[in-house]
């Protein structure tokens, strides 16, 4: 990196613009006062922000930020009129681009989505899917058209990946790479149900290989099947099930739902039995649980 001069200069925080190639989609805001908060009490005031100037000035702005979103937008948040900052000398929208954007991606601070987007962006200005892989210390080009690829996914699929989503409802990149090779149908049904019953990658193959296996390789979509559908005897079970094995509970919920659809109706009374015998088994086990943990605490 290339900077006008050694120096770290006060910049008044309303002479600065955002970034126009921020490699980031969403800050949270949370993100925003806790940084603000320190700042007040004095505290992480030590890292400069890197700016480029601008000549002539845009819209009242001297400079537009390169890196440091977070910082400079906490500065606003806690009324601090100037911040730290370092002027760098960028030569094209490329070199702004990828100077956050790797420092970005070393310390874990992006989703795969965001990486994605910035990747399909560094693409279409004619840089290289080997020269871009190369940015980010990989040796293939393969790198890059594995993220490129998964933009392919249904847009309704990729907002369940964006950073703006919980974590723990939003889509990772294996989850991606599972969904990507499906209709647009099949990812959007998966998508969903993913995202709402918070299932981890191993559970995701699993219930598409008993799907695929037991409705054949060309019917992945999962069975459209409302609650109201399934006999009130059934959903009981769901619901002693929901509270003896706890976190399992919304999983358990689903696989019932798609199992109902498929039952033959005069079989009811056996699976009942079936049911009450899992039941039974999952309270004697709670039970052997409980104790177990008794005894250990008295030693």
């Amino acid at each position: 990196m290339n900077f006008e001069s050694d120096k770290v200069i006060k910049v008044p925080v309303n002479k600065i613009c955002p970034s126009t190639v921020q490699p980031r989609m969403y800050i949270p805001p949370e993100a925003i006062e806790e940084l603000g908060q320190s700042l007040k009490n004095g505290g992480g005031q030590r890292d400069s922000i890197l700016v480029k100037r601008l000549s002539p000035s845009v819209n009242g702005c001297d400079y537009e930020l390169v890196h440091g979103e977070i910082r400079w937008r906490a500065h606003i948040w806690a009324k601090i009129d100037t911040i730290d900052a370092r002027i760098i000398l960028v030569k094209d929208q490329i070199e702004q681009l990828l100077i956050p954007l790797v420092s970005q991606f070393q310390t874990n601070e992006l989703t795969w989505l965001e990486i994605a987007y910035s990747i399909q962006k560094l693409d279409s200005w004619a840089l290289s899917r080997q020269e871009i892989a190369e940015q980010f210390g990989k040796k293939s080009a393969s790198w890059t058209d594995r993220y490129l690829n998964l933009l392919k996914l249904s847009p309704k699929v990729l907002a369940l990946a964006g950073p703006d989503i919980p974590e723990k409802k939003r889509l990772s990149l294996r989850h991606a790479e599972l969904l990507v090779g499906l209709p647009e149908d099949q990812q959007i049904s998966y998508g969903k149900t993913i995202s709402e019953y918070e299932l981890s990658v191993g559970e995701v193959k699993r219930l598409i290989a008993k799907i695929t296996a037991e409705q054949g390789a060309s019917e992945h979509s999962l069975p459209a099947t409302s609650p109201s559908s399934i006999p009130e005897e059934i959903l009981g079970f769901v619901k002693k099930t929901q509270l003896l094995v706890g976190k399992w509970s919304s999983i358990a919920d689903k696989q019932f739902q798609v199992e109902m659809n498929k039952i033959k109706w005069r079989d009811r009374e056996e699976l009942i039995e079936k049911l009450e015998s899992i039941c039974g088994e999952l309270t004697h086990l709670k039970e052997s649980i409980g104790r177990t943990q008794k005894k250990a605490k008295t030693k």
